[in-house]
């Protein structure tokens, strides 16, 4: 009996040692957390609106001088979208138009040429223009900053701001 419970302690000891020893070449992997990048239009993306489908939170789009034409711009991630000198980018905008009634008639609307739909989102630096439609932002510390916004043929365009935080 007393050699089965000694065979018994070594297989122990040799297990635990085992194990041990094993823990010591376990290799350590480290993750690294990605960080913000910054995204160039036009040498990385075409568009505005690619830049911002291929962006991460947190990443800056730094737009070069130029004139660049979208629909419109859905921004849904906290990214800094800013021109590289002030006014040197003009957005122009051509969102789609709708049939709305109004008044028991039918009257044709504009979508949003820009909705924004996130967090910690920053517009900075443009010389925008839209056909029409309501520039929408939905989220807190939501920034538009030294943008020219204007409308075409007419058409006001008008700003809905939802959420805390400076503007």
């Amino acid at each position: 009996m007393e050699k089965v419970a000694e065979m018994d302690k070594r297989s122990d000891t040799a297990i635990m040692l085992f194990l041990t020893v094993s823990l010591i070449f376990v290799p350590c992997v480290t993750v690294k957390a990605s960080s913000a990048k910054t995204i160039n239009v036009p040498n990385n993306y075409p568009t505005i609106s690619a830049a911002i489908g291929n962006a991460s939170d947190g990443d800056t789009i730094m737009v070069k001088n130029g004139v660049y034409i979208e629909q419109t711009l859905q921004i849904n991630k906290s990214l800094n979208i800013i021109s590289q000198n002030i006014g040197g980018a003009q957005i122009i905008l051509h969102p789609p138009e709708y049939q709305q009634n109004f008044l028991g008639g039918n009257i044709s609307v504009y979508a949003s040429p820009i909705v924004i739909n996130a967090s910690n989102a920053k517009l900075s630096d443009f010389k925008i223009h839209s056909d029409g439609g309501n520039i929408e932002a939905d989220g807190n510390n939501i920034q538009l900053s030294n943008n020219v916004i204007t409308g075409g043929g007419g058409n006001a365009i008008a700003l809905s701001l939802n959420g805390d935080g400076p503007r």
